[in-house]
């Protein structure tokens, strides 16, 4: 859902008063987003040019009728020359390649295909985004409210971009809330950007995360029908736009510490599921990707039920609700009950836990929790010199010999060997 704003508006009301640049918006900007980046980049290229865009398009056609080989040698060297303007302009990202893009293509809309150019587009820099791990997308999600969490889901599940992610109504996602028994449920999907249908799947975390969100949504008052927007705005039954849907997830980087996007979503969903087993055509197919192979759309794409089957099968790799009982998970969960056992609040416990699940060093984050967690003794051994606290320690268990014999007692021993011992 791309807005063309007031000034987009306007340059588009420019074009459509010559005939070059009528055929340009008919022939080349097919789509709103097309539209908004090729209309600003053929006034890019006429400012670089220091002409009109109809007297650039009738130069080319003069020169072109008058020998097209010296046409195509002058124009390509006027395009060399326009690259490296848009490089040193635009030298991240893939700007530099769309609007050089969309002056070839104002180019091209005008002119017969026998007199088309092709000139070198400039290479786009492309930034490898790393998929956000399992790890941290569990820390980020246990300190979402209900709207994040459900949004967080959808496009963990789906793989989908948040384009397609904001055209979501409640008619897709109507069977999989009202039916309690429904555990997977398909998407019938377009991603306008490729021109591509597709199909994608909701799976249990983001079933359950809407029938809370959507419950919520129906206490608070809002009357959900078909046409209402699941990624809608807060307090009303208005649409997020893409720009949106990011600032959300802005806000929870913000707030938890942890660099989370749609996109890092889309990348944990085409990471985790192929490595759950899901194969990586399917998956891609899955995400809106195009599948250009005639075979391998109409054989490596499998029916709905198979479909189904290769999805659940994988999902156990995307399951943020699955029992966690790796190392780190398992040696938080440990000083949590020993916090308890000393009679902290929930509070201090559960910002010990955030402490801990947001470290990068667990081995000095334990040691300060314990440490903040022992009171200060006096010298006989009494804190205060009142009583005798509890004391906590994670050790080896080379040390445990000597611990034990200074009167601590075993509490947890973990998996990778230490032990967890109290006095």
């Amino acid at each position: 859902m791309v807005r063309l704003y007031a000034k987009d508006k306007e340059r588009i009301e420019k074009l459509e008063q010559s005939e070059a640049g009528r055929k340009f918006l008919r022939r080349k900007c097919k789509t709103v987003s097309t539209t908004k980046s090729y209309v600003r980049g053929a006034f890019i290229f006429a400012e670089f040019f220091d002409k009109t865009i109809p007297q650039i398009v009738a130069e080319y056609q003069t020169d072109a009728e008058k020998n097209p080989y010296k046409a195509w040698d002058k124009w390509e060297m006027v395009f060399e020359d326009y690259a490296d303007h848009l490089k040193a302009k635009y030298p991240k990202g893939s700007t530099a390649a769309t609007y050089f893009a969309a002056a070839v293509g104002l180019i091209n809309a005008n002119v017969p295909s026998s007199a088309e150019i092709h000139p070198k587009t400039p290479k786009a820099y492309s930034r490898s985004i790393p998929p956000i791990t399992i790890e941290d997308l569990r820390i980020v999600r246990n300190i979402a409210d209900e709207r994040e969490r459900a949004f967080i889901d959808v496009l963990k599940d789906t793989g989908i971009s948040r384009a397609d992610a904001v055209r979501l109504t409640y008619k897709d996602v109507k069977r999989a809330i009202e039916d309690p028994n429904v555990r997977s449920h398909k998407i019938g999907m377009y991603r306008e950007k490729e021109h591509v249908e597709y199909e994608t799947w909701l799976g249990p975390n983001a079933i359950e995360s809407l029938r809370i969100f959507f419950d919520i949504r129906k206490r608070l008052g809002e009357q959900i029908t078909d046409e209402s927007w699941v990624f809608a705005l807060k307090g009303n039954n208005q649409p997020l736009e893409p720009p949106s849907l990011s600032a959300v997830f802005r806000r929870l980087s913000h707030r938890s510490g942890i660099e989370i996007t749609p996109h890092k979503l889309r990348k944990f969903f085409e990471t985790y599921i192929t490595a759950g087993g899901a194969h990586p055509l399917v998956a891609k197919y899955w995400m809106g990707h195009t599948i250009h192979a005639d075979v391998d759309s109409r054989y490596i794409i499998p029916p709905e039920n198979l479909q189904r089957d290769q999805y659940m099968k994988a999902y156990n790799k995307i399951d943020l609700e699955a029992k966690v009982v790796d190392e780190r998970e398992q040696r938080i969960q440990a000083i949590r009950d020993n916090l308890r056992m000393l009679g902290k609040s929930e509070e201090e416990i559960r910002m010990a836990t955030m402490s801990l699940r947001r470290a990068s060093n667990i081995e000095e984050a334990i040691k300060k929790v314990l440490r903040d967690s022992n009171e200060p003794e006096d010298p006989n051994g009494c804190p205060n010199g009142t009583h005798c606290s509890e004391r906590f320690e994670e050790i080896n268990e080379s040390n445990l010999l000597s611990y034990l014999q200074n009167g601590y007692q075993i509490v947890h021993n973990l998996q990778n060997g230490r032990v967890i011992v109290k006095r």
